[in-house]
């Protein structure tokens, strides 16, 4: 990946105007690694809760950013969020 950035950058430099468009082929470059990167994790495997490592982040997550009123421990809304 990081040749086809270095290898657009220089095919930029050749042609003039390098900055403006080499900036805007790397954004391009990077929005599509990263829609790649978050479809490519979207298999069967990630979303079901029991195999993936999506449930323990988020309960992270949950945990250091709600208020414990929220999500008690042992209540409903924590069993239907943190099914384990």
């Amino acid at each position: 990946w990081a040749a086809v950035i270095e290898l657009s950058f220089v095919a930029c430099a050749l042609c003039g105007d390098a900055e403006r468009t080499f900036l805007l082929a790397a954004r391009t470059q990077m929005d599509c690694l990263y829609f790649v990167a978050a479809f490519w994790k979207l298999t069967t495997s990630f979303l079901d809760y029991r195999t993936s490592c999506a449930t323990v982040l988020f309960a992270e997550l949950a945990t250091a950013l709600l208020p414990e009123a929220l999500l008690p421990v042992g209540g409903a809304a924590a069993a239907a969020v943190f099914r384990a």
